[in-house]
C-alpha cells in the first residue's frame, strides 16, 4: 500500500474516493463529519463517548483486540476510557482517532487513526474493526482518506502500517 502511495500519490487525487482539501481539514476540527465520498459505504468522523457501546461490542471480542496488541474490553466504562484516551490524543499533538461508521445504519464499527506522528515526516496508521464488516475493502477505504490526507495536508514523507500475522482475516 505505502509503494503504491508513493508512485501514485498525484494520480490518486483523481480518484473517486478522493476528498476535497477543504472536508480534509476539518479532520482536525472537533466537529469533523467526513463523508469519504458520496458512493462510499462509510463515513469517517471524530470519535465521541457515545460510541462507547458500540465500541464495546466489537472490542469485546477475543479475536479483534489481541490481532492489535491489546485485551478484550471487559466493559462499556473500559471502552468509554480508551475514548476519552482518543479523545485527548489531539491535545498531545496526535492527528486523532476518527470513528468509522457505516453509512447505511449509521452504526460505529471501527476506528482509524495516524498515531506516533512526527510532523512533516511520518505516522503510522491503525485501526480497529467489528468482525462482520471484515473482507468487505471498508478498512482499505478509510486507510485510503487517512493516507491522502497525511501526504496531502500533513505533509507527510511516510505512512507505516503494520501487519499483524494470523490474524484470521
Amino acid at each position: 500500500l505505502y509503494a503504491r502511495w508513493i508512485k501514485n500519490e498525484r494520480n490518486y487525487i483523481k480518484n473517486e474516493y478522493c476528498i476535497t482539501r477543504n472536508i480534509l481539514k476539518q479532520l482536525v476540527n472537533s466537529d469533523c463529519n467526513l463523508s469519504i465520498s458520496t458512493k462510499s459505504k462509510l463515513i469517517l468522523r471524530d470519535i465521541d463517548v457515545n460510541d462507547a457501546f458500540e465500541m464495546f461490542e466489537y472490542s469485546k471480542l477475543p479475536n479483534v483486540g489481541p490481532m492489535a496488541g491489546w485485551e478484550p474490553h471487559k466493559s462499556i466504562a473500559e471502552s468509554m476510557a480508551v475514548i476519552n484516551l482518543f479523545i485527548n490524543s489531539k491535545t498531545r499533538g496526535e492527528p486523532g482517532v476518527y470513528a468509522i461508521v457505516y453509512r447505511e445504519t449509521n452504526q460505529m464499527i471501527g476506528t482509524i487513526e495516524l498515531y506516533n506522528y512526527k510532523p512533516y515526516f511520518k505516522a503510522e496508521l491503525g485501526y480497529s474493526l467489528h468482525p462482520d464488516f471484515w473482507g468487505q475493502g471498508l478498512v482499505v477505504e478509510a486507510a485510503e482518506c487517512l493516507i491522502d490526507w497525511g501526504f496531502r495536508d500533513l505533509n507527510l514523507k511516510r505512512i507505516e502500517v503494520w501487519n499483524v500475522l494470523h490474524c484470521g482475516q
